[in-house]
Parts: C-alpha cells; sequence; structure tokens
C-alpha cells in the first residue's frame, strides 16, 4: 500500500500536467492487464516477468513533467545532462521506482525477493520502460516480427530471454499507445488531453524563444492528418505485430483501431476542407475585369498535366501528414497516447 500511494503522489497533477498524470499510469496498468489475461498473453511469461510488467506499467512516467525528451534536450537541463540526451525521461521514470523503494524499506515491496531474482525483476523493469521511448519503436516492432519468424505463436516455444525480453517490451509500449485501440468516445477523451498537454508545451516554447515542436503549436490547425498516419504507421502495426501471437488482438483491439481510424480519416478530410476554406477567404480578390468571351478549353496535354500536379499535391500531404506523425512519434508519446 505505501508503494502504491508513493507512486501515485509521484505524479503530477491533472492540472499540471493534463495526460501524463496518475489516470494515465493506471489506465496503462490496466490494459496491460488486460493484454496478459484477457487477450492471452501470460502465457508467454513466468512469474517473475508478468510481476516486473505489471510494475512496470505502475512507474512508467513517474515525475513526468509534461515535456518530451527533445524539450529537456533543447533545454540541455539537468535530466538531459544526467542521461546523455538517450531516453531521457524513460531513463527518468524507472530510477523514481527504484529510488523509491532504496530510501524507505516500507515502499521496497521487492526486498522479499533473493539477489539473483531483485536483479532479474530490476533487469525487466528497465528494459520494459525504456522500451516506451519512441525512439526504439520501429527496432523493437522488428525484433519481435523476427522472433515470431523464428519461434512461431506456441508459448512453450518463447523460452530465450532476449525474445521474452523484446515482447514484455513491446506489451508495454502497446498499452502505452494503445488509446487508439479502445471506442473512439473514450480515445476521445485521452486525445483532448492529450492536445492541452501538447499545447501547453508549445506555448512553453513560443515564451522561450525555442522551435515549437510537432502538434504543439495551438496556432496550427492541423491535428487529424498526423493522427491518421500515427495510427498507420506506429499503432496498427504494433498490434498487428502482437496479433501474430495471440487471436484476441485481432478480434478486440485491431476492431477496435479500424473504427478510429475511420472516425479520423473523415476529421482529415473535414480539416482540409476547413483549412481551404479558409485560405481561399484570406486570398486577395481579384482585381475585376471587362466582360470577356470564355477561353477556349486548355488542351489535353494541359489538362492531363494539372491533373497529375493535383494529385502530386495531395500525395505529398499525405506524405507529409505520415513525417509529421513519425516526428512527433520519435519526439513524444503518440497524439493519442503515452
Amino acid at each position: 500500500v505505501n508503494f502504491l500511494t508513493c507512486v501515485e503522489s509521484s505524479y503530477s497533477s491533472s492540472t499540471d500536467v493534463p495526460y501524463h498524470n496518475s489516470l494515465h499510469a493506471a489506465d496503462v496498468t490496466h490494459t496491460v492487464f488486460a493484454l496478459l489475461w484477457k487477450v492471452g498473453f501470460v502465457d508467454f511469461f513466468e512469474p517473475l516477468g508478468l510481476l516486473a510488467l505489471v510494475l512496470s506499467a505502475m512507474v512508467h512516467d513517474m515525475g513526468h513533467d509534461g515535456r518530451n525528451n527533445q524539450f529537456h534536450t533543447n533545454m540541455k537541463d539537468d535530466l538531459a545532462l544526467t542521461y546523455n540526451d538517450r531516453s531521457v525521461l524513460e531513463n527518468f521514470h524507472v530510477a523514481q521506482a527504484f529510488k523509491l523503494m532504496s530510501r524507505d524499506a516500507s515502499t521496497n515491496i521487492l526486498d522479499v525477493f533473493e539477489a539473483e531474482k531483485f536483479k532479474s525483476i530490476r533487469k525487466d523493469m528497465i528494459e520494459c520502460v525504456l522500451g516506451t521511448d519512441m525512439a526504439h519503436h520501429f527496432r523493437q516492432i522488428d525484433c519481435l516480427k523476427n522472433q515470431v519468424d523464428r519461434l512461431d505463436r506456441d508459448p512453450a516455444d518463447w523460452t530465450e530471454p532476449a525474445a521474452v525480453s523484446i515482447l514484455q517490451a513491446t506489451v508495454l509500449h502497446a498499452a502505452d499507445i494503445g488509446n487508439l485501440g479502445k471506442p473512439v468516445e473514450l480515445s476521445d477523451k485521452w486525445v483532448t488531453l492529450l492536445k492541452r498537454e501538447f499545447f501547453m508545451q508549445g506555448d512553453e516554447e513560443r515564451d522561450l524563444g525555442m522551435p515549437i515542436s510537432p502538434l504543439c503549436d495551438r496556432e496550427v490547425k492541423r491535428f487529424a492528418g498526423p493522427q491518421v498516419g500515427f495510427i498507420n504507421f506506429i499503432v496498427k502495426p504494433t498490434f498487428d505485430a502482437l496479433a501474430l501471437l495471440a487471436a484476441g488482438v485481432e478480434e478486440v483491439v485491431l476492431k477496435e483501431i479500424g473504427e478510429n481510424l475511420e472516425v479520423w480519416e473523415a476529421r482529415k478530410e473535414q480539416e482540409e476542407r476547413e483549412l481551404q476554406g479558409e485560405s481561399s477567404a484570406s486570398a486577395p480578390a481579384a482585381p475585376a475585369a471587362a466582360p470577356a468571351a470564355s477561353p477556349p478549353a486548355p488542351p489535353a496535354k494541359e489538362a492531363k498535366e494539372a491533373q497529375e500536379q493535383r494529385e502530386a499535391a495531395a500525395q505529398g500531404s499525405a506524405a507529409e501528414a505520415a513525417e509529421t506523425a513519425a516526428a512527433a512519434a520519435a519526439e513524444r508519446r503518440p497524439p493519442t497516447g503515452a
């Protein structure tokens, strides 16, 4: 009880940090539990590994200040200097957890384990929490798919420590970005909180004269496009990889991801229409001209070139959205969850 109380109190208030607070930690812990015992990943882990994974979910954002790794690195602050610009927040979070246990016997829930078991749990927790850094996302998913190709989906074959470790970290990572795998009405509530936190960071960056991070500028009215890119390039591939091992991922989570994607694609189209309307409204009016005969239709070649340019522009917008989503992913928690 003392440990849980202290962990909860280590998270900032929802006023100061709207998203990465104790409610997010509880949500991620609940999602990890569901992935383990409801979806079916529990059979892939030994008891100590399960304990390490659940504890990691609880502490994975301990002390989060509502700013991302890039912000701390750009500030060259104490956290960035302490952790050498590498997984700055993730290193800090897991360090806070073990400092809590080491400074007070009443909060040291691991002191009942012998030295080797403690080392095993500590190693797993460090790997899991560091695995929530989006900078490791693509390598992590590739590693998991390689292990699945080698070992297939029978839990009895998953005995190699390296294979179990990458699966363990991916389960936590999936839970951390898993809000888009929940019903839209619930997912949208998390989006609102995350946008609020993003804008708070952007406001501070503007005040400090720093470059404003992707998705953090409240004056930029483009969010749905990067969100679609984030679903397609980050969230769905993560759960597609996990679905190779547990059928429940396809039946439950990927279904919800598909519904969220449909909603965000519609919002993207609406967003683009609104932006185009604003652009047209702000454009200077053309000077009045004397009535003239209708111009002749453009030659077929010119019409074809114009159509190709429009298609290229549309493709460019999609690529930009994907690039923005990837940049946002590399710097922070995803647009709907982290």
